[in-house]
């Protein structure tokens, strides 16, 4: 099946509230048929709750590392990177409507990328916790406007521009991030 067609049916899929099969024997035993299950899989097995990390690439390596700590203390992890199935704004969009955590991790490479800006406004539309990442220590101050201060304005934020030590950083982060996890976890239990 060409990838153009099973993108369509893949959005279809992930966008539907109610999926209505016409049923026969032929389709049954139909490459399109076996297509719409494997998805439908994908889709009930992607409602698990995560951190999706947002980033510039060229903060990449600084970010794998913040990725990188939070796996080896159990917390499930989204980034691009490791999800390269089918579109890219499919994968954002599910990644950020099942995520608990948005961690956002802006630099001004990031303000000025839209996919970033994409991303951050769809997290906000979806009103996800998020946590804003200091990736710089120039003179970049998000706080003075535009769309990514509007975001970021009064929330605290973790400084991995290398200003303060990692190690120092990456607690206070995984402590929050423990903490908003536990809360859901404790919501979802009522």
């Amino acid at each position: 099946m060409s990838g153009s067609i099973m993108d369509a049916m893949s959005a279809a899929v992930e966008n539907c509230t109610v999926f209505l099969m016409c049923y026969s024997e032929k389709y049954s035993q139909s490459q399109n048929c076996k297509s719409v299950s494997i998805m439908e899989e994908k889709r009930s097995s992607n409602n698990s709750h995560h951190v999706m990390i947002s980033y510039n690439w060229s903060n990449q390596k600084s970010v794998l590392n913040i990725r990188d700590n939070l796996r080896k203390k159990g917390i499930s992890c989204w980034m691009d990177i490791d999800n390269k199935d089918g579109s890219a704004l499919m994968a954002m969009t599910t990644a950020v409507e099942n995520c608990t955590v948005f961690l956002m991790c802006y630099s001004a490479k990031y303000s000025k990328s839209l996919n970033c800006r994409t991303e951050a406004e769809y997290a906000v539309r979806r009103q996800k916790t998020i946590i804003p990442c200091r990736m710089q220590q120039d003179e970049f101050n998000p706080s003075s406007g535009g769309w990514l201060g509007s975001i970021i304005h009064d929330r605290p934020y973790y400084d991995f521009s290398g200003k303060y030590p990692f190690e120092q950083k990456i607690r206070e982060l995984l402590s929050c991030i423990e903490a908003h996890l536990h809360k859901q976890n404790q919501a979802e239990t009522f």
